[in-house]
């Protein structure tokens, strides 16, 4: 009797120290992934970009309202203090630096923005888009829009970008008639959106703009540390993913 009890005691405690070992390996996987998001937003300038397509009058707006806003770049490093959520990298941590300037010295494509930040890339269920929006030097031509990407067994990015040729003053009526473009912050809530940030940092933002309008939706499977295109007739974006352990430069 003593002998059965003992086979028992030995296999309940196998057994349980199997249930634990399976828990941790659980709690491990469901660590979101880090990864740093890198962006390129350009426009195509050559005189027959668009010719013979047909392009919607008004085609609608990307929902920015919903978008996280993303941090101003700090000297934080990853894994010292904690790099924040969906903030924005250093220049020298910039990857498509030599891309970005091989746009800019080509005759057919002009950059409107490069960005990167580094984020924990969720599930579909959890992930929130990300919010674009090209700087002010040139309020005449702008690419507005959100970003999301989700991970499941693959990364996978939804796009929804905007842009806006010859923009208008506020209350001005484009040439198509379309209506301004308003845009601002809204409280989002989620696991990775309630940071600790001054009151600046989500600072209400309005982008009053009428004009040419051109959208680009597109959802795609994408591979790490690969550089992959979106295209339209009118603009485009590049757009690198990158682990945060094993950033490297991709080859032009």
């Amino acid at each position: 009797m003593s002998i059965f009890r003992s086979t028992v005691g030995a296999l309940f405690a196998a057994t349980l120290l199997s249930l634990l070992s399976l828990r941790c390996a659980f709690a491990e996987e469901e660590e979101p992934r880090w990864y740093q998001i890198e962006v390129i937003l350009f426009e195509q300038t050559s005189a027959g970009r668009g010719v013979g397509e047909v392009f919607p009058i008004n085609p609608g707006m990307p929902d920015i309202t919903r978008a996280l806003p993303m941090l101003e770049a700090e000297t934080v490093e990853f894994g010292e203090g904690g790099q924040l959520p969906y903030q924005q990298v250093a220049d020298d941590s910039l990857l498509l630096i030599k891309k970005r300037d091989s746009l800019g010295r080509s005759q057919g494509f002009r950059p409107l923005l490069h960005t990167a930040w580094t984020q924990p890339v969720l599930a579909a269920s959890e992930a929130q888009p990300v919010r674009l929006i090209s700087p002010t030097e040139d309020q005449n031509n702008r690419i507005v829009g959100t970003l999301r990407v989700t991970l499941s067994r693959y990364l996978h990015v939804e796009s929804d970008l905007l842009y806006i040729v010859g923009g208008k003053e506020e209350g001005a009526v484009g040439e198509f008639g379309a209506k301004p473009l308003v845009m601002e912050s809204a409280p989002i809530e989620s696991d990775y959106s309630t940071l600790e940030a001054n009151e600046s940092d989500y600072a209400a933002e309005a982008i009053v703009l009428s004009g040419e309008r051109f959208r680009m939706k597109q959802k795609r499977r994408l591979r790490s540390k690969e550089l992959h295109y979106f295209d339209h007739p009118r603009f485009g974006m590049l757009i690198q993913i990158t682990p945060v352990e094993a950033k490297e430069e991709t080859e032009l």
